[in-house]
């Protein structure tokens, strides 16, 4: 997901860009 490639990059941006729930759903993926 974007999300991931995005947050080997920019960690923070990701989490403040991302919802929680989008962001949980990355991680569980």
């Amino acid at each position: 997901g974007w999300i991931e490639d995005y947050n080997e990059i920019h960690p923070h941006s990701a989490l403040k860009m991302a919802s929680p729930r989008q962001f949980i759903r990355a991680k569980s993926n």
